[in-house]
C-alpha cells in the first residue's frame, strides 16, 4: 500500500494520471486507504486548482502520516499544467482574466506568469498577446514537433533506409558467395550477371524517382 501511494504521486509529478481502476484494485476509491490519492488524481486530471486544494486539505492528516505531504504540495504545478492544456485545447483565444478564473488563480498577471513558464518549458503550444491580454493557442505545431518525436522519426527512417540497402546488397551478392548446388560455373556467372543487372535496374529506377520528386 505504501508503494502504491508513492508510485501514484511520482506518476502524477511526471504528468501521468493513474486510472481509477488501478487504484480501485487496492480498496474502495471513496473510503479506502487510497481515497486521498484518488481525489488528487481527479483534481490533476481536471486541472482544477480548487479541487486540488480541497483534496490537499481533506487528506492532510493522511499525507502527513504517509510522509508524502511535500510531494503533494509539488503537484500544484501538475494541476496548473493540466488546466492550461485543457484551456488551450478548448479556446483558440482566451483572455488572461478568464484563464485566471479557470485555473483558480488570484489575478490575470499570475495566469500570464504560469502560461509564460509553460510556453518557455515547451509544455504549451501557445503565445501570449500582452497588448490584448489574451492567450492564443498555436495551431502550427505538428505531430513530430519537439526533439523527442523528431529523433524517433529520424531513427525509424534510418532503419528503413538501411533495411533497403541491405536488400539491394543481398540481390547483388549471394550470402554463400559460391555456386548453388548442382550449378555449373557458367550458370553461376550467368545468374550473377542477371542479379547484377536487376540490382542496377532497381537503383536506376530509384534515381529516376528521386529526380522526378525534385522537379515537383
Amino acid at each position: 500500500m505504501a508503494v502504491a501511494k508513492w508510485l501514484t504521486l511520482v506518476r502524477l509529478l511526471l504528468g501521468e494520471v493513474p486510472r481509477l481502476s488501478e487504484l480501485a484494485e487496492l480498496g474502495d476509491p471513496a473510503t479506502g486507504p487510497l481515497s486521498p490519492y484518488v481525489a488528487l488524481c481527479r483534481a490533476v486530471r481536471a486541472g482544477d486548482l480548487a479541487a486540488f486544494r480541497a483534496a490537499q486539505e481533506a487528506g492532510g492528516a493522511a499525507f502527513a502520516a504517509d510522509a508524502t505531504a511535500a510531494l503533494v504540495a509539488r503537484l500544484r504545478h501538475a494541476v496548473l499544467r493540466a488546466g492550461l492544456a485543457r484551456a488551450a485545447a478548448a479556446y483558440s483565444r482566451l483572455p488572461l482574466a478568464q484563464l485566471a478564473a479557470h485555473l483558480g488563480l488570484p489575478s490575470a498577471d499570475d495566469a500570464e506568469a504560469v502560461a509564460a513558464k509553460a510556453i518557455a518549458d515547451g509544455g504549451l503550444a501557445a503565445t501570449i498577446d500582452r497588448d490584448g491580454r489574451f492567450l492564443a493557442a498555436s495551431t502550427e505545431r505538428g505531430g513530430y514537433d519537439g526533439p523527442g518525436p523528431r529523433d524517433a522519426f529520424h531513427a525509424r527512417t534510418a532503419f528503413c533506409l538501411e533495411l533497403h540497402n541491405e536488400a539491394v546488397r543481398a540481390l547483388r551478392y549471394e550470402a554463400g558467395g559460391g555456386a548453388r548446388v548442382g550449378e555449373t560455373a557458367e550458370q553461376a556467372r550467368e545468374r550473377a550477371r542477371a542479379e547484377e543487372e536487376m540490382a542496377r535496374a532497381i537503383a536506376e529506377g530509384e534515381d529516376d524517382e528521386d529526380d522526378g520528386d525534385g522537379m515537383l
